[in-house]
């Protein structure tokens, strides 16, 4: 098949996608993907609700199908890649919200950590799907999950926030490891991978590097790496 008779297929299922599904659905219902295909303003929430000019989108197939179009440019804007064109999406943190940890395998380096996304996306924590956490010293009220945010890519430029009760339950997967440079970090294996998630304080409290020391700065930081670890003990799956 050549390359213009491959484009113009896969440009014609796209047609088909946006008009399909949706085209079957009154005004109200389609008007979403209508308004983002004509310059509609799109928005992500915290949550990971979608809104058109301000409007929630609530049809869950809807959603899935416009996740699955959201893309990320080198410099972090987000865009739905349409056939008609890019459309900018703003979103006020990630994109998606990972709601539900599973655990496969045995401990250690066998082990196999996967998240369910909001929209019943299941990824697995490897080397191309990394954590990552970010501390925030001033503990943002705003911020429902506390000031220790987790996120994990889902694709790539795109990223989960693990929900409080994930992230906690992520933690107990951790163990403490001393890398090749001498310092001790606490983390978590998968996959044969091996990502920090910081330090253990003297309360045994996750916070960031130095702190545990008194020796962060302001400016908050994050952990999220490949490294080599102990073997962590077993516990249960959120859900």
């Amino acid at each position: 098949m050549s390359r213009r008779r491959f484009d113009r297929e896969r440009e014609a299922a796209n047609d088909d996608a946006i008009g399909g599904p949706f085209a079957l659905q009154d005004d109200a219902s389609f008007g979403p993907l209508q308004d983002a295909r004509n310059g509609g303003r799109l928005e992500i929430a915290r949550d990971g609700s979608w809104f058109c000019n301000g409007r929630p989108v609530s049809q869950p197939e809807l959603v899935s199908f416009l996740g699955g179009m959201l893309d990320r440019d080198p410099r972090g804007s987000y865009s739905l890649d349409l056939p008609s064109g890019e459309v900018p999406v703003l979103v006020q943190d990630a994109p998606f919200v990972g709601e539900e940890l599973f655990i496969a395998g045995c401990c250690g380096p066998d082990q196999a950590l996967s998240i369910r996304t909001n929209l019943d996306e299941i990824t697995t924590i490897d080397a191309d799907h990394p954590v990552r956490v970010v501390f925030d010293p001033d503990g943002s009220a705003a911020d429902p999950g506390g000031s220790t945010r987790c996120y994990v890519t889902v694709r790539a430029g795109l990223e989960a926030r693990l929900l409080p009760h994930v992230f906690d339950a992520l933690s107990t997967r951790g163990v403490e490891h001393r890398s090749d440079n001498g310092s001790v970090c606490f983390g978590v294996w998968s996959c044969e991978s091996f990502f920090p998630l910081g330090c253990l304080d003297d309360r045994g409290a996750l916070v960031a590097p130095g702190v545990e020391d008194g020796l962060a700065g302001d400016s908050p930081s994050s952990a999220g790496a490949d490294r080599p670890a102990d073997t962590p003990p077993d516990g249960p799956a959120a859900s």
